[in-house]
């Protein structure tokens, strides 16, 4: 046999070699990934909530005498809360706390576990009564001669909240703010100035665009309110305005539209009757 042959055999040979060390290598780091878990009860909480964690451990690396280690960092990046939770036998564990004070700002909170050199992380949103720009505002939005109260809250450094108009026509809120920064804008919506209804007068998500781009929005702890709904809504940084369409919204004038017609005609069936200017008869 020609020795280039035999050279070539122990080419291939090797690079099989090496492929299946590199595939073993691979199959040992993705186990890496699932040594701990970590989990939130909810995605999504308000200031006064328990926020419940847990997760497990690979029972085989479980080690009675060593804690798990628990971080909370808020929105800013600032660690909130640290503990050492134990581990049951099971490779089960638990953890609760509650967000408040200075570093409790509302926004997404990441919660990194950690155990024997392996981590994982979960997230989750707050909304908090504090705001970092100074908490719960009022817009008071003028419909036919009515104010509609939209409270809301503003995260991000110099973000607000400019204006709100409603076209009527297009049952939409027309929200203009100014983003200097990434935030969130959380606006409590009042069912009776606009609501999303499906067939069977049941709740559906509203429609949402940031500056013509459709945008996902969150609706927390609302289900069961028969007054208002609350949206969360992420924006970018330069976003000039949010839309928000709803299925109905409260009628440009209300009641005044079919009121005043109803009192002009009374008025001049009344002054008809009085001076008899107006009269059914035919002449004669």
């Amino acid at each position: 046999m020609n020795y280039k042959v035999y050279i070539l055999i122990v080419i291939l040979s090797i690079s099989i070699a090496l492929v299946g060390t590199n595939a073993a290598l691979i199959r040992v780091a993705f186990s890496q990934t699932n040594l701990v878990t970590v989990k939130t009860d909810k995605t999504e909480y308000q200031k006064g909530n328990l926020i419940k964690i847990s997760g497990k451990v690979e029972t085989q690396r479980t080690n009675a005498e060593e804690p798990l280690l628990v971080q909370v960092f808020n929105p800013e990046g600032a660690a909130y809360r640290v503990d050492l939770v134990n581990v049951a036998a099971n490779g089960s564990y638990n953890d609760k706390l509650n967000i408040g004070g200075q570093l409790g700002i509302s926004g997404q909170y990441r919660v990194v576990v950690t155990y024997d050199k392996a981590n994982e992380q979960s997230l989750f949103h707050f909304v908090s009564n504090i705001a970092p720009n100074g908490g719960n505002k009022t817009y008071n939005l003028n419909i036919g001669g009515k104010a509609y109260p939209l409270s809301y809250q503003i995260t991000g450094g110099d973000n607000k909240l400019n204006s709100v108009t409603a076209e009527i026509d297009n049952t939409t809120l027309l929200l203009n703010t100014v983003a200097q920064s990434n935030g969130k804008l959380t606006i409590e919506l009042p069912r009776n100035l606009i609501d999303s209804k499906k067939q069977g007068n049941t709740d559906e998500p509203y429609a949402v665009w940031e500056d013509g781009q459709p945008q996902a929005a969150d609706e927390i702890n609302t289900k069961n309110n028969s007054q208002v709904r609350t949206l969360t809504i992420d924006f970018d940084k330069g976003t000039g305005q949010i839309e928000i369409a709803g299925t109905k919204m409260v009628p440009e004038f209300g009641t005044f539209a079919i009121i005043i017609p109803a009192i002009a005609i009374l008025g001049i069936i009344i002054a008809g009757a009085k001076y008899k200017q107006f009269s059914f008869r035919p002449r004669q």
